[in-house]
């Protein structure tokens, strides 16, 4: 091989490593500023149908080959402390569930951290559908996950049903 090939070859590996290597650290950050309408229901068929408001503002981080990870705020109008408690970084786990996270709160006050575990979280796309597993009893330390269901955009019983059979699609 010639000198020029040689230094063709390391110029093209380098290249290729430089691309690899930014593809694998950029996160590709797309900002999420959404109310959506959203029912809240237990059971099937649904025992006491509700609705509220889901916002979402804040970034969503989409690396190419990690979990992606949501940085912002999401606020539910039932719950008060949604909005007074600080959001810990939702994490979406590809390998759990098509996109699973958990949806946690935290606030300081006194010198006293309190920590509220409010749910399991899934999205489909950018926050096209949401979907929230509550779990209960809320605002006490121990907690599991019943049949408390929080999903948006949906404005009935019916619209949220769909969006459970969205999310069951999504994980086979």
């Amino acid at each position: 091989m010639s000198n020029n090939t040689i230094k063709a070859l390391i110029g093209t590996l380098a290249g290729l490593l430089l691309i690899s290597l930014f593809l694998w650290l950029y996160p590709f950050p797309k900002k999420i500023d959404i109310e959506y309408p959203a029912v809240q229901f237990r059971g099937h068929p649904a025992e006491a149908v509700e609705q509220t408001t889901l916002t979402l503002k804040g970034v969503l981080y989409r690396p190419l080959f990690r979990d992606e990870r949501f940085v912002g705020e999401l606020f539910i109008e039932k719950y008060d402390f949604t909005t007074k408690y600080e959001l810990i970084d939702i994490v979406f786990h590809k390998n759990i569930r098509n996109g699973w996270g958990t949806l946690s709160y935290t606030k300081v006050a006194n010198g006293q951290v309190s920590l509220n575990t409010f749910g399991d979280i899934r999205k489909l796309n950018q926050f096209d559908k949401v979907l929230i597993s509550v779990y209960e009893p809320i605002g006490e330390s121990s907690k599991t996950w019943t049949d408390l269901v929080i999903t948006a955009p949906a404005q009935s019983f019916e619209e949220a049903q769909d969006i459970q059979e969205a999310f069951r699609d999504s994980s086979d």
